[in-house]
């Protein structure tokens, strides 16, 4: 009986975790561990409660848009696998977003592991600038579903050289200045957010939510439908 009992409350405790998303503690769960997805909770509620399902960020965050647009910003981490599990949600909603909304990845950087994947995601984004070679979903992807953490230099340096990049090409990126420049705004972005998790949604530096606040990714595209209408009034 003791047994059982016990085992209950592991997997309840596993499911808690896997449905906030990959925290930035340094003891998060790697990329490699089974999680439950972050997909998985539906509302109820007739309506979208601020401080519950998304809440307002004090003091407003900075935007990188023209007047008349609204920014949405996606905090994620590549070793995430509720981000990877985010992924095409992400893409079909900017495939399908209005003219004024101006959508960006911005790479957590709230611990090291994090800040080094965070430098693999703006190499892959210089490199390949127009996205013709797919590199962030085949970074994606060699995470996830190869099981490749591509967690030091050496192991980055090999992922790139396959995609048709030589060394210097890596390296003269990977150490440039556009990266760190890059990486600086990634930081910025990461503390006046105030996230403590990732996959996180942040709607014209002004709310933030995430498909665990929402209870699912089907409520986190209403949210963010619901906020960036409310932007535009």
């Amino acid at each position: 009986m003791k047994k059982t009992h016990l085992k209950m409350a592991t997997v309840m405790l596993l499911a808690f975790f896997g449905l906030i998303g990959c925290l930035s503690t340094e003891g998060q769960a790697d990329s490699n561990s089974t999680e439950t997805t972050s997909t998985t909770t539906k509302i109820t509620q007739p309506q979208f409660i601020e401080g519950k399902h998304f809440v307002e960020i004090f003091p407003e965050m900075n935007t990188d848009v023209g007047e008349g647009k609204i920014e949405v910003v996606e905090l994620f981490w590549l070793g995430c696998p509720h981000c990877y599990s985010l992924e095409p949600t992400i893409q079909e909603f900017v495939k399908n977003k209005a003219d004024d909304v101006q959508f960006r990845q911005v790479p957590a950087v709230l611990n090291p592991q994090w800040g080094f994947h965070a430098k693999a995601f703006y190499t892959a984004k210089i490199l390949d600038s127009k996205n013709e070679k797919n590199l962030v979903e085949k970074l994606f992807k060699e995470i996830h579903d190869k099981k490749n953490r591509l967690n030091t230099p050496e192991a980055l340096k090999t992922f790139f050289t396959a995609q048709g990049y030589s060394e210097t090409q890596f390296n003269n990126t990977f150490n440039s200045m556009a990266l760190n420049a890059a990486m600086s705004n990634a930081r910025t972005i990461s503390a006046d957010s105030q996230a403590t998790s990732v996959p996180t949604i942040i709607i014209n530096g002004k709310y933030r939510t995430s498909p665990y606040m929402a209870g699912g990714e089907e409520n986190l595209m209403k949210i963010m439908d619901m906020l960036i209408k409310k932007e535009r009034k």
